[in-house]
């Protein structure tokens, strides 16, 4: 795909800065450099890198040959040369573990202030690692703000968009090359403007290219590095289990990792209901008990039980914050198409709801088969709640709590003219029934009007 060349100003010629700029120029692009170090400035226009990564060097130095590559610490010029910028400044870990956004504001604040001379629209795309809300709050206001210029996504004005990368270290450029996706965060639909940079600059990956909320992109790049992590601490505490028991860890995790269909894969990775059934608690249980017996700490196995519950607990929350009292449930099985209730998480919600005084029903009719063949003395209050017929079980239901996929039930309450308010337990319950979490207030002169500040 041939791409229109862009005029690209990148702030912050660290890692992510030098790779991003080292691939652009390479595909045909023109890339003025921001740094405020000026020992890195005038290395970068040397067409040497601050840092060791294979294959960068050449990309920098043929980039300053063909004259496509040059740094600067005169934010304003490198504005008024370029179309859109590229934010790749650091945001290290601030006192309060959070991310510390100072540098990223400073960028912004400059260019925002060069952009007041600036004539016609111009692009600003945040690679950096930021929280969400972001792009929206401290991004926008501080472009407007200094700018005195509107921030929104028609054409003629400042249009910000959220560009994460997912770079490894010593493998950036064929990762740049090849990424997994590539996750642009902004207005939604994305207007023509923002989509025909976004195929100049990234055009290649046209094919896995995700327009997303602000938000979603945001957060996505920090869930993704904390899936990494996580998966390095399950190994190792793995491992440090097979070390003590005699077994090879590295042999054992070879063989888990030939599981593509379960073990990695996007099986189970989806937001929803808590975990249960006969085997994924009781074998949690049981390694825990190994790492006891054999005096290793799990803490990563022995936190999944801990937060399972806790999600159980937030599951009631989402209910009791709707303040009614007559709710059904469906389904009491741990899953669909099953009539097990060994350590099933509907079995738990149905047990705290009772003691909270609330007026259950349950639907679920292979559950309630199943107790007519096999009763079980120490459920019969819950089996008392089962309903054999689907209209009374609606009409009852204030709040239809659902945990089954097949929308029967749905269908059969709009027939009936009844509209219970639905918790899906198949998706995350704050999305159906509660407002969003507000944004956390971002401190600002309260004299100065950034009503223009987001689309």
């Amino acid at each position: 795909m041939k791409k229109d060349m862009t005029q690209v100003a990148i702030f912050g010629m660290g890692y992510v800065g030098c790779v991003t700029a080292a691939c652009l120029v390479r595909d045909g692009h023109s890339v003025i450099g921001v740094d405020a170090n000026a020992a890195k400035v005038a290395a970068v226009s040397r067409g040497e890198p601050p840092m060791f990564e294979g294959g960068l060097e050449e990309l920098m130095k043929e980039g300053v040959r063909l004259g496509r590559l040059r740094a600067t610490m005169d934010a304003a010029t490198a504005v008024r040369e370029s179309t859109a910028a590229i934010i790749c400044v650091g945001t290290p870990t601030g006192p309060d573990e959070s991310p510390d956004l100072r540098a990223l504001e400073k960028c912004c604040a400059q260019i925002g202030a060069a952009l007041r001379t600036r004539k016609g629209p111009y692009s600003v795309m945040i690679r950096s690692t930021v929280p969400p809300g972001t792009c929206e709050d401290l991004v926008s206001y501080t472009l407007s703000a200094n700018s005195r210029r509107a921030v929104r996504s028609t054409s003629g004005d400042i249009l910000v968009l959220s560009v994460p990368e997912f770079l490894r270290e010593g493998t950036a450029i064929a990762d740049y090359d090849d990424p997994p996706f590539c996750v642009i965060g902004g207005p939604t639909p994305p207007p023509e403007h923002a989509q025909a940079l976004v195929r100049s600059l990234f055009g290649a990956f046209e094919d896995r290219t995700h327009w997303v909320s602000y938000r979603t992109a945001e957060l996505l790049k920090n869930c993704c590095n904390a899936w990494h992590a996580v998966k390095v601490v399950f190994a190792n505490e793995v491992g440090s289990l097979c070390q003590a028991v005699g077994i090879d860890g590295i042999e054992l995790m070879r063989v888990f990792c030939e599981d593509r269909k379960l073990n990695i894969s996007s099986a189970y990775m989806r937001p929803g209901l808590p975990f249960g059934g006969s085997c994924l608690p009781k074998d949690l249980r049981a390694l825990l008990n190994l790492g006891r017996r054999y005096g290793v700490g799990v803490p990563q196995l022995g936190g999944t039980l801990r937060s399972n519950g806790l999600h159980i607990e937030r599951t009631i929350g989402y209910i009791e914050a709707l303040g009614r009292k007559k709710v059904g449930l469906e389904g009491l099985a741990f899953k669909t198409g099953t009539d097990d209730i060994r350590e099933s998480p509907m079995v738990e919600i149905a047990e705290r709801l009772l003691g909270r005084g609330y007026d259950l029903r349950i639907y679920d009719p292979l559950v309630q088969d199943s107790l007519a063949r096999h009763p079980r003395p120490d459920l019969a209050h819950l089996g008392k709640l089962l309903m054999a017929r689907p209209d009374r079980f609606l009409k009852h239901s204030e709040v239809l709590v659902r945990s089954r996929s097949s929308t029967e039930l749905l269908a059969r309450a709009r027939k009936l003219g009844v509209e219970p308010t639905i918790v899906d337990l198949g998706r995350p319950p704050y999305r159906i029934m509660l407002e969003l979490p507000k944004r956390p207030e971002v401190q600002r002169d309260s004299t100065r009007d950034v009503s223009s500040a987001v689309a």
